[in-house]
């Protein structure tokens, strides 16, 4: 059974098959060790934002990383990064790494020990077209994980059938791509190659104001409001 529809239950006009591209073993480690989302409180002078890689732990860390930021406060740094394209300040670069931080910023040296915490996202070069996320999208839903994704539309009986994608910031989506639905609003010049049980795709990233579809024919740009919307009402 599909999970929405467009049309009468007995002969549906679009079967509609919902997925997200989160990793749930990497979102369940994730939030074990960063549980809420919600700033945390340290005994550090200054407020601090930290972009870490998922195998960051913060409640596990915590001690070390109140050192290593007390130490970039007393020795006046306000930033830095050991990523390949931005490294600052390499003389931290190893603590940093140890505690798999790819990034601090200090936004006010004079806070009160508010810690935001990110999870990074895979890096690369930015094209100007947007014609990556038709690539990202051929993979997603050729990979293997989604299997019985495609096995349900197959056998749903209905001319139109399309894979409703939930975008995490803990899935498959990279910076490169990401950038394209926060900043550019470019939409792919080129289709994507979809398996033949799929007809169209839906792009509803959690993290940007605006999705992308993909009706079998090309590509247009949706608000995810809308896109959340007709996933609830549907």
């Amino acid at each position: 059974m599909f999970d929405l529809r467009v049309g009468p239950a007995s002969r549906p006009e679009i079967a509609i098959e919902c997925v997200s591209d989160a990793h749930t073993e990497l979102v369940r480690a994730w939030k074990k060790g960063n549980p809420g989302g919600k700033p945390h409180q340290m005994n550090v002078p200054g407020d601090w934002a930290l972009e870490v890689s998922a195998e960051a732990n913060i409640a596990k860390s915590k001690k070390s990383i109140e050192q290593l930021l007390t130490r970039l406060h007393h020795d006046q740094i306000q930033h830095a990064s050991c990523k390949d394209d931005q490294t600052t300040h390499t003389g931290h670069c190893k603590a940093l790494a140890s505690l798999h931080i790819e990034s601090v910023f200090c936004g006010n040296r004079s806070g009160s020990g508010k810690v935001y915490v990110s999870m990074s996202l895979p890096g690369g070069i930015v094209n100007e077209t947007a014609n990556g996320v038709a690539e990202w999208t051929s993979a997603f839903l050729c990979h293997e994980r989604r299997r019985d994704v495609l096995f349900k539309l197959d056998n749903s009986g209905a001319p139109g059938r399309h894979v409703f994608v939930i975008m995490t910031s803990s899935g498959d989506v990279t910076g490169p791509i990401a950038y394209h639905f926060i900043f550019t609003g470019r939409l792919p010049g080129v289709q994507p190659k979809l398996p033949p049980s799929v007809t169209g795709v839906w792009l509803c990233p959690t993290w940007a104001p605006r999705g992308m579809l993909f009706d079998g024919i090309g590509w247009q740009s949706v608000a995810v409001e809308a896109l959340m919307s007709a996933d609830s009402t549907t």
